[in-house]
């Protein structure tokens, strides 16, 4: 091994999975002002050293990784590249949902005989293109062609297999009942699917959340039977895989609740939701999946809210935005949770007020909000030509906005990167389509992928 190579291999090795990511999409920047929009604990990482060592010792290196890596103590370093540089592995993934869920509405009142304004429960599926950096994600590309579920799901939840990716669908509202059933998505030679599981929910559920851990697999948490006023709402919690119950319930009864799962430390964090009757929650509570003694309640959140998106993200904070305060309104709210220091801080608002919204990070660590609805006075003029309130109707969204984690500011995508079909109560995550050597490679580490900048870790330096 050549001075040089020993002398990079020792650098890295100085940095943990913590900020590794960040700091070699920022040392692939064209200059070292590029480090400037680092996060502080990186900052501070780098201040003793000098620019210097990284033009001429780190820099010309680091382009040799994607092709011919020579650091084998380091070659889940390359996997991580591939998964960030290759347009056509990752991308946001929006499924299910509702275009319209209260009953007799619709945009057009003007026709009533028109049936696509009526109820619209979804079973299609969606691919956002966004932007890292200089490269845009382009979702035309065939392996991102993703076929409908096999049922409507309004309202269902999704999560994904940290070893095979594949997403798994549960339960969720069809416009008469909630399934029991679950359906998986996977992708062999390019081709992508969705297969029923033999395995289904012991409880109806829909406005439920799900995540999926190593030792546990697939765990849905709460729930109703119903989407309307008078559902039964659940605080349990169920391992479809095993068709049982997981031994401690949640603290509160809960629907349209966030349930996200950091896979590093194993801490999986409920917030908000409904809680049946005029309950809206602004409670949170947390397991450690490590060693289950039950949940724990932790601070509250700035606003009650259900039927919000968010989940852990690139710092190890928890993100929750959007979401309702009364079941018809929107919150343009986002807030977030240093679970270390236990105390909530509010961040840059939103563009829109979303209620029932969906949102999560992408691979480029930013945070992506899409669709979402409220409610609005719906008005006819009476015989003096007066507005007269008759009732409410759904305004459903299809635009899309996107959190700067480090910059603290939301900004709307453009127009061709808005959904096809505006929905709310719907789910979005960020799927990840690797190939076998880099699949091979991922699972050889202790926590295959980390989710790559969503789970990442927040440590002591």
């Amino acid at each position: 091994m050549t001075e040089i190579v020993k002398q990079q291999l020792d650098f890295f090795q100085s940095f943990g999975d913590d900020n590794i990511l960040e700091l070699i999409l920022h040392l692939t920047g064209k200059s070292f002002s590029h480090l400037e929009c680092a996060s502080s604990e990186l900052l501070m990482r780098l201040r003793p050293l000098t620019k210097k060592f990284y033009r001429t010792l780190c820099l010309p290196y680091l382009w040799f990784l994607g092709d011919n890596p020579t650091w084998n103590g380091q070659q889940w370093l390359l996997h991580y590249l591939h998964m960030s540089s290759k347009t056509s592995h990752s991308h946001l993934l929006v499924l299910g949902g509702s275009t319209n869920r209260q009953p007799g509405g619709g945009h057009n009142h003007d026709d009533d005989d028109d049936e696509e304004e009526q109820l619209q429960w979804l079973n299609s599926c969606e691919n956002i293109p966004y932007s890292n950096g200089d490269a845009v994600y382009n979702a035309q590309h065939d392996l991102c062609t993703t076929p409908t579920m096999n049922l409507p799901r309004d309202a269902c939840a999704v999560t994904r297999c940290p070893h095979t990716h594949t997403l798994w669908v549960s339960g969720g509202w069809n416009g008469e009942e909630s399934h029991r059933s679950i359906e998986y998505l996977t992708s062999n030679q390019g081709q992508n699917s969705w297969s029923m599981s033999n395995h289904s929910l012991i409880e109806q559920r829909c406005f439920h959340a799900s995540v999926f851990d190593n030792k546990y697999g697939l765990l849905v948490l709460g729930g109703s039977n119903h989407l309307f006023q008078g559902a039964v709402v659940s605080n349990t919690i169920e391992m479809p895989m095993r068709h049982q119950m997981f031994p401690f319930s949640m603290l509160h009864k809960r629907t349209g609740h966030i349930g996200s799962l950091n896979p590093l430390t194993r801490q999986l964090i409920v917030c908000g939701g409904y809680g049946g009757g005029a309950i809206y929650h602004d409670t949170v509570e947390m397991i450690d999946l490590s060693h289950p003694q039950g949940f724990v309640a932790l601070p509250t959140m700035t606003t009650k809210k259900t039927g919000a998106g968010g989940g852990f993200g690139p710092d190890g904070c928890v993100y929750v935005c959007g979401g309702s305060t009364n079941g018809t309104d929107g919150l343009d709210v986002l807030e977030c949770l240093d679970v270390r220091e236990q105390k909530w801080q509010t961040k840059a608002s939103m563009h829109i007020k979303r209620g029932y919204t969906n949102a999560a990070f992408g691979i480029d660590g930013s945070l992506y909000c899409g669709g979402g609805s409220v409610l609005q006075p719906r008005f006819v003029m009476d015989a003096m030509g007066n507005p007269v309130v008759i009732g409410n109707e759904q305004v459903t969204y299809s635009s899309i906005e996107r959190y700067d984690v480090r910059m603290n500011e939301w900004e709307m995508m453009a127009s061709e990167k808005e959904l096809n079909v505006e929905r709310a109560d719907h789910c979005l995550i960020s799927r990840l389509l690797v190939g076998g050597s880099v699949t091979s490679g991922l699972r050889s580490r202790e926590n295959p992928v980390v989710d790559v900048w969503q789970s990442r870790a927040k440590t002591e330096l």
